[in-house]
């Protein structure tokens, strides 16, 4: 089964999940039928054998494991980001998920958080 992950949290020294002053605020998985949203008090996501899909995606691993969460030590997984960054001739270190979505002409992401918030 794949599973697609997203981890979203406050922004202290850009998110990093070791600076204490940050929290996940949220993640989302979705598994192809359903979306599933926890917070850092609901944590019932389970992985299993589980293709991990995202984006930057030992981001959101170690927030995962930050909050407890216990991968399967063989589960395997696909860094959208890091794919690009070895298909394009390693180029451009960390691009943008909008970079990449253009690369691919597949549109931008939806960001109401610059415009909304």
């Amino acid at each position: 089964m794949e599973l697609v992950i997203d981890v979203e949290t406050t922004t202290f020294n850009k998110g990093n999940p070791f600076d204490k002053r940050n929290d996940m605020v949220l993640c989302g998985s979705f598994d192809g039928r359903t979306y599933n949203i926890c917070n850092r008090y609901s944590s019932s996501q389970e992985f299993g054998d589980s293709l991990l899909i995202g984006f930057n995606l030992k981001f959101d691993l170690h927030w995962l494991r930050r909050l407890g969460y216990e991968l399967p030590a063989n589960f395997r997984c696909w860094d959208a980001q890091l794919v690009h960054f070895i298909l394009t001739g390693q180029e451009k270190p960390y691009p943008s998920l909008n970079d990449v979505a253009h690369y691919y002409s597949l549109g931008s992401k939806l960001d109401t958080v610059d415009t909304e918030y």
